[in-house]
């Protein structure tokens, strides 16, 4: 049964001057390393630190909460494997994830020279 859905889009050259701001600082509180990783080594790192963005954003809001003090963006952890999304959930996102009963995730992310869009699906 589906539980939530949640939709997210990104300007990304909005996103670019808002990370640009405060690089480092910004990046290490809302990635995480590997997320990083994937992302700078990708031709575009802004488009694609945007749509993990978009994910992060939407996991928030199918799980009906969006970013508050109370979620850590980095409770959200995008990772990629053989080219599909997946999320990874921790601390507070992990025990509101539980509490949702989420058992399955779908996750789709789509880029354009502008904007960096996700739609994520939380199942019971």
């Amino acid at each position: 049964m589906i539980i939530g859905v949640g939709l997210d889009l990104v300007d990304i050259r909005e996103f670019q001057s808002e990370v640009d701001e405060k690089r480092e600082a910004w990046l290490a509180r809302v990635f995480s390393a590997d997320e990083r990783k994937y992302c700078e080594n990708q031709p575009d790192p802004y488009r694609h630190l945007a749509g993990t963005f978009a994910v992060k954003e939407a996991t928030l809001k199918a799980l009906g909460t969006g970013w508050t003090d109370d979620s850590d963006l980095r409770d959200v952890e995008v990772s990629r494997r053989e080219g599909q999304p997946q999320i990874a959930f921790s601390g507070s996102v992990m025990k509101l994830s539980k509490r949702r009963k989420v058992r399955r995730h779908f996750v789709s992310i789509t880029h354009t020279k502008d904007y960096a869009a996700a739609v994520v699906v939380l199942e019971s």
